[in-house]
């Protein structure tokens, strides 16, 4: 298969995102062929809604600026968010440590390797953690000293935060109790005018759109009902893959010395802040018990946690080791940083090069010619298909394996399938009790939960196609013509077959 150069970290969202700006910038620019306006169109419709589109509207905003759709402009954005979320790192780091140990914190958070691939992607996460230290940095400024204006804005920042990532809600209030609580641990602070004015300024600002999403429109209530599985407290598998990602995410030995790190915090705001984000970090762990076990870029709360617990025990070792010299004092966390970065190279370059590929711009286009751009595509490709819909201009839907998750596929069908239980205390026991659910479906049942009547198939992820699919291949070759065979890709065509019966 041929390679692409974009960071393939959680590239089906990437090219999701991407997907989205495209056809948002393609809609306001009649110069575009209507072909592609319409494709781009169809495409953006089947993508799944997960938060609000502020990142694609800003990087749809900056295509026409720029006149034309350019993913070096999402690279340049993404960057310049990371780089924020380091400052607003540094002004945190310095009022529990010194400007010096402070390098040692954003140090580490610049150059850690799921970082770095973070920073140049086209995700949300950069922005999030942006605003998720941006909204750590105004929380602390207000209780240094309390002022009406601190606090309204320390609420606008977290609300904001909160609503490009829901996630943040769990760190962002639990700095803020904890900090709340510092100096008398009594239930009844909780209900002072500030902790109240705090939840409403936010709340305002990111309760409108997810209540409606989950609650009213539903559209985001089957990503939470998949996410959310209590029952995961009593499985192994959870507690393991929440550790597991959160060390793969944070290393081993930075984990390991922010843990020594902690007791030498030097006052009680900077205790209660950590402690206050803690807190945060483990309730969002166990309530989204799904997603926490399962990809590192869940613990971006985690490495925040890490690098600002790094801080105090850079400032010990200065105080320790080059007490006696103000010069070599100053050069000791330029000295550290700079190793830091060297050591951590070739950890980036794995990190980077670990990520399987996916088909290149021009196999892509090639397929795209090859199937006249249709909006009524199978595919069985990296990623979802995602770079592959995104580069050929093409629309469609994902081919499942024959064990599939059976919550994703009723979620795809709008419980066509399997209606929803309609007795509310079912519901609520169900919910309680239930687990991931696998379940065998036939060749006409996949065919059955897609929304269009498919015109091609596509293959270019080969190695599954192999693996996991001979009851496809066996289909395909007996009721669809082959259209096209090259070393990259197969295309079957559908259109004069009776697709679904086996």
């Amino acid at each position: 298969m041929a390679t692409a150069q974009w960071p393939a970290i959680i590239a089906e969202r990437q090219f999701r995102s991407a997907i989205i700006a495209r056809a948002d910038y393609f809609d306001e620019n009649r110069d575009i062929a209507d072909w592609r306006r319409e494709m781009a169109r169809v495409s953006k419709q089947r993508q799944n809604i997960l938060e609000p589109p502020i990142l694609e509207n800003i990087v749809a905003l900056l295509y026409r600026l720029a006149g034309g759709v350019n993913l070096e402009i999402v690279r340049l954005l993404s960057t310049f968010f990371w780089l924020m979320g380091g400052m607003f790192l540094y002004l945190i780091a310095v009022r529990i440590s010194s400007p010096p140990a402070a390098l040692f914190a954003v140090a580490y958070f610049l150059f850690l390797p799921m970082g770095v691939a973070l920073s140049m992607s086209f995700l949300p996460e950069p922005l999030m953690v942006m605003m998720f230290l941006g909204g750590i940095y105004t929380i602390l400024r207000y209780f240094e000293k309390p002022a009406r204006s601190r606090l309204i804005a320390a609420g606008i920042i977290t609300g904001l935060a909160v609503l490009i990532k829901p996630f943040c809600l769990f760190g962002l209030l639990g700095a803020f109790v904890a900090l709340a609580l510092r100096e008398t641990w009594h239930w009844k602070r909780l209900l002072r005018a500030d902790m109240i004015v705090f939840l409403m300024v936010s709340s305002l600002i990111w309760m409108p759109f997810y209540g409606y999403a989950i609650f009213i429109a539903q559209f985001l209530s089957g990503n939470f009902r998949i996410s959310v599985l209590p029952s995961f407290y009593f499985k192994l598998h959870y507690w393991g893959g929440w550790f597991y990602q959160a060390v793969d995410a944070v290393g081993y030995a930075p984990l390991i010395l922010a843990l020594l790190g902690l007791p030498l915090l030097r006052n009680h705001l900077a205790k209660a802040l950590i402690l206050g984000l803690m807190a945060g970090y483990v309730l969002f762990g166990l309530v989204y018990t799904y997603p926490i076990g399962i990809a590192g870029y869940y613990h971006l709360q985690l490495v925040i946690i890490v690098a600002l617990a790094l801080a105090p025990l850079g400032e010990t070792f200065m105080n320790l080791f080059w007490q006696g010299s103000r010069q070599w004092q100053r050069r000791v966390p330029i000295l550290a940083a700079v190793l830091l970065i060297v050591f951590n190279q070739s950890d980036i370059r794995n990190h980077l090069n670990s990520y399987r590929q996916y088909e290149s711009p021009e196999i892509a286009r090639e397929i795209g010619e090859a199937v006249r751009h249709s909006g009524k595509v199978v595919y069985l490709a990296p990623y979802y298909g995602k770079p592959l819909e995104y580069y050929s201009e093409i629309s469609g839907t994902y081919w499942p394996e024959q064990t599939v998750n059976w919550d994703w596929v009723n979620e795809k069908t709008s419980g066509i399938i399997a209606p929803e239980e309609s007795n509310w205390f079912r519901r609520i026991h169900k919910w309680l009790t239930r687990d991931i659910e696998t379940r065998q479906l036939s060749i006409a049942e996949r065919f059955a939960a897609l929304s269009f009547v498919p015109e091609y198939f596509i293959v270019t992820d080969f190695r599954r196609f192999n693996r996991h699919h001979q009851d496809t291949k066996a289909y395909l070759a007996e009721h669809a013509t082959l259209l096209k065979q090259t070393q990259h890709y197969l295309i079957y065509d559908l259109r004069m077959s009776s697709v679904g019966e086996e």
